[in-house]
Formats: structure tokens, sequence, C-alpha cells
């Protein structure tokens, strides 16, 4: 059964999407120089001049680096590749559980931020990490994401630390450590890159794990376009542009969650871009789409029924946006 991502995608046109958290920057030169890539062969199935760029570039062996069909792809591998119980944060991305429940392994969800409560492990198991949190946009502390590895090297669970949005953290949080020779890292670099229909991604993980995920890859998982697009990325200049993008983002974040909080809405803004808000007169996002064609997340299907999580427009939309969200009850 499909995962529900804020509700249907059918109804008209959709004008200004607020809904995606994608760079609204994008497609980033990158990834327009990736979609130049020859489509006339088959891609390297084993991606090794790929999975070299981005070791050269992270620092990571080559023997750790696996690529995949975007971060959700590779998600369902991990849970594949595991027989145990699978852990997640709710609120939070619906792909954990789906990947759960399509290879049916138990589950146990976390409180949807560390502040809410103790996270408490299930030995030789999955467990999901948003690092910055979704959909709160926090980053999490690293004292207490060293104590979590810790843990879980202890108790022989996989942690995936899912670092799909840790690009449009505020700089002053993004810290890859504390983690551990033993620590499994998600990116989805076509979040940040603004090129989300480029479905490409990739992780590090232990070689002893790296092995048996790419073992299960199906043949060519990664179009030419998306495995030149991970090449393009793995450059000091990508996130030069990165970073340069996320200062504007940021500023128009803030400029958002201030015309909502003084409307009376309750508006949170964590460290990402995006904005959470409830309105103050129940309106469902349909509604909002079929007046004006912006899409926003509805947040009801990661249980918090009644709040929406807004993204960041391009910067020509944001005017018409604030206008549009002021008029609303």
């Amino acid at each position: 059964m499909p995962v529900i991502h804020g509700g249907t995608d059918a109804g008209p046109p959709v004008r200004i999407d607020l809904s995606t958290n994608a760079n609204p920057l994008g497609p980033s030169p990158f990834a327009m120089r990736a979609m130049q890539a020859p489509i006339s062969a088959y891609p390297d199935p084993s991606y090794a001049a790929t999975r070299h760029a981005i070791a050269h570039h992270t620092g990571f062996s080559f023997d750790e680096i696996v690529v995949g069909a975007g971060a959700t792809e590779l998600i369902y591998r991990v849970v594949l590749a595991r027989s145990g119980p699978v852990q997640y944060p709710v609120p939070g991305f619906g792909e954990y559980g789906g990947a759960a429940d399509l290879f049916h392994r138990s589950t146990t969800p976390f409180p949807g931020h560390p502040h809410d409560g103790e996270y408490t492990l299930i030995p030789k198991g999955v467990a999901f990490i948003t690092q910055p949190g979704s959909p709160d946009g926090l980053w999490r502390d690293n004292d207490w994401c060293e104590q979590l590895q810790d843990d879980a090297d202890h108790r022989d669970t996989w942690i995936v630390w899912d670092m799909a949005y840790a690009p449009l953290c505020a700089p002053s949080v993004i810290h890859l450590k504390p983690f551990s020779e033993q620590s499994i890292l998600l990116f989805a670099p076509n979040k940040a890159h603004g090129c989300t229909g480029l479905r490409a991604g990739w992780l590090r993980a232990p070689k002893i794990i790296a092995e048996q995920l790419r073992a299960l890859q199906m043949s060519w998982i990664c179009s030419t376009p998306g495995e030149q697009f991970l090449r393009e990325q793995a450059s000091s200049e990508a996130d030069s542009w990165v970073t340069e993008c996320n200062i504007t983002l940021q500023r128009m974040g803030e400029r958002l969650a201030t015309v909502l909080s003084q409307k009376g809405w309750p508006t949170h803004k964590g460290h990402t871009p995006w904005i959470l808000t409830k309105p103050k007169t129940p309106t469902s996002s349909q509604t909002l789409r079929s007046a004006f064609g912006v899409q926003v997340r509805d947040l009801t299907s990661q249980g918090m029924p009644g709040w929406w999580r807004v993204g960041v427009p391009h910067p020509d939309d944001l005017d018409t946006v604030l206008t549009i969200f002021n008029d609303l009850p």
C-alpha cells in the first residue's frame, strides 16, 4: 500500500509548491549538467567512478559507499537487509514504516524529537533517526547522538542517520560528528540541489553492511543522469552553491515565520528554512490548493492533524505567498 505523503496529489494544477522542502533556487547548475549525460548506454552497474568521487570528496572509504535511486530506495534496501524490528520517529517520514510493512518487520515508533522522551533501542534491529529532525527541522544535540550511537553499537542495532536535509540547516549547527565506524549515513542531495525528480541518493555504511546492501541492488538502479549528478554534487563548488542558497532560504523562512506568527497561528521554525504552522481556523491543504494553487504538506498523516509544513518559495513568489497567507482567516 503506498505511503501517504501529506495527502493526495490529485486536484488542480499547483502554481507554487511549498510541500517538498526542496531548494526552490534549483535545479542547481550541477544538476543541469548531469541532465546532459549520454543516455545511449547503460551506466556502470557497480557505480565505481561515482563511489570514488564521493569517497574522495567526503573522506569515506570507497568500499563504504552505496549508490541508490534516491534515499527512499535505500531505506527499503536497508530494511530488506536486516531481519529485525524497525524503529523510526513519529511524526516523521512515512517510508520507514512503509518499508517495515512491505517486508513484514515489527515496528516501534520513537517520539519525534529527543526532547520528547528517551529513545530505547531494540537489539538487532534498524533505527532510523532524522538529522535534522523532520518535520520539526531541529538539529539534534551532538552529545545525544553520540550516546545513542554508542547504545546501538552495544545492542548490535543499525542506526541509519537520515541526513537528507542536513545541507539546508543553518551552517552553525551542521556537524557530521560524533558518528562512529558503525554509523550508516543516508544522503539525498537532490533536496539541496532542487532536483527531486532526479532520483539519486547514496549512503555510507561499514564495509560489511555496504557489501550486503550492494548485493541487494538491482542492476543499473540509478540512471546515467542520476549517477552523473552524484558525481557533480561531490565537489567544493557544489557545496558552496548550496551554502549560498541557504543564506537566502533561511532569511525568507524567518520572514514567512514572522507573518504566520503575527496572525496568531502556532508557528515553529527549526534550523531548516521550512516552517510548521497550524491555521487558527481549520483549513484543509486541498482548499489552499484549489483556491490559490499553493501546495503545502498536510501533517495529518504524520500524526499532527491540523498542522502544515510550509516550505520556502522561490524569491519571486515570496510576496505572493505572504499575501495569500496574510489574507487567510
